[in-house]
Formats: structure tokens, C-alpha cells, sequence
């Protein structure tokens, strides 16, 4: 199950990507922002351009990431991002989850249908929704998108969080544009729903590598 790696959640990854441009014409804001994380203050500003860019924004966003830091001794087809191991593949790394932020960001873009529990998408997906929030000039949100926020700090990083989601998959983990995802809200387990979240999926990953207990 994906969501990211501690340090590098949606909220964490903002104030990275703002402090990467120094706070300076910034590639994915189509306005200026101001933002509080952790206690501090980062801001960005748009310069004089009209719109964002998500090709730009997308390319800061993995350089915020350390996409190319190895995790050597292993090799370089192993590495996650900023020099964490990914995992190494294996028969788990065949179908993928997604959950948390991806999902509401998804549900905003209009991805999920309504009343949904899970939905497949690609990581195409997000950057495609990226390319559209990013092309929108201020206040131009509810052209693209009618779920998505409209005004405050949310609508003026919506650019961004999609660009990150976007590189979170494709320039973090490695996956191809056309991967297929599952995107989950909640899982059913003895018929009934529950809550996925990441703390969910690191405790299925536990629990499957674990070793039997003895009898």
C-alpha cells in the first residue's frame, strides 16, 4: 500500500517544494501563498506568469523527493527515494494500493464515483489532473473541477499537491505511467468496511513477512 514514506506526506512535501524555489517565481503556484507547517512560515510567489506549470512543478517536486539518491549497497533498481530501499519487488509488487491523500486529491480531480469505497486509476491520472489544475488561472478551479477546493491555501496549492502525487509515483517509487492502482477509502474485511491508511498497510506488511507462530 502506498502513501509515502515518513517525512514525505502531502502536508510535509508542501513546504519542501516551497522551500526548493526559495520562496521565488515559483513553477507551481499561479499565485502567491503562504504556508504554515510544523511551526514555520514558507512562502512562494508566481512571479509574473499567468498560470503554473506541472512539468516544472513536477520536476521540483522530485527534486524535493532526492528521486535519484541511492540506497546503496543495493542496487539502484531497489532504491525507493532519498536513499530509502524500496522494497526489492518481489511477488508483493504486483498490485498496488493507494490510500490517504492520494485518495482525496483523486476524489476532488473527479475520479472516484460517488459513494465509492475504491476505484483503479494510473498514475497518468494524477499528472494528467496536474497538467489541468496547473493551467488554471486563480480562482478558475471550478471550470476543471467541482470538487476541488476553490479559494485559501488549498485551491492555490492544488497545482502543486497533484505535480507531487504525480512524482511521489512515477520519480519516487519507479512506477510506469500506466501502472494500475487501486485507490482505497476503505477495505472490506468479514463484510464490513474499514478505514484503510498507511498504519493499516504497514501492519499487513508486518504481518505477512512475520514468520509463523509457533503452535
Amino acid at each position: 500500500m502506498f502513501a509515502s514514506y515518513l517525512g514525505y506526506g502531502l502536508m510535509a512535501a508542501r513546504a519542501a517544494i516551497l522551500k526548493e524555489a526559495g520562496g521565488n517565481d515559483h513553477p507551481c503556484l499561479a499565485t502567491d501563498v503562504s504556508y504554515t507547517y510544523g511551526g514555520e512560515a514558507f512562502s512562494g510567489h508566481a512571479g509574473a506568469r499567468a498560470v503554473a506549470s506541472a512539468d516544472s512543478c513536477t520536476a521540483l517536486a522530485a527534486q524535493a523527493l532526492h528521486a535519484n539518491k541511492t540506497c546503496s549497497p543495493a542496487p539502484v533498481s531497489q532504491c525507493g527515494f532519498d536513499g530509502a530501499w524500496g522494497g526489492g519487488g518481489g511477488d508483493g509488487a504486483s498490485k498496488f494500493y493507494v490510500s490517504s491523500y492520494f485518495w482525496d486529491r483523486a476524489l476532488q480531480f473527479g475520479a472516484i464515483p460517488s459513494g465509492a469505497i475504491d476505484a483503479d486509476i494510473t498514475p497518468k491520472a494524477f499528472g494528467d489532473a496536474a497538467k489541468a489544475a496547473c493551467a488554471s488561472a486563480p480562482g478558475a478551479l471550478a471550470s476543471q473541477f467541482a470538487h476541488a477546493p476553490q479559494d485559501g491555501v488549498d485551491a492555490s496549492l492544488f497545482c502543486m499537491d497533484l505535480s507531487y502525487c504525480h512524482a511521489l509515483l512515477t520519480q519516487g517509487f519507479g512506477l510506469e505511467d500506466d501502472t494500475a492502482l487501486t485507490l482505497v477509502k476503505q477495505v472490506r474485511y468479514r463484510g464490513e468496511p474499514v478505514e484503510a491508511a498507511w498504519a493499516l498497510g504497514a501492519a499487513i506488511n508486518s504481518l505477512g513477512s512475520a514468520p509463523a507462530a509457533a503452535a
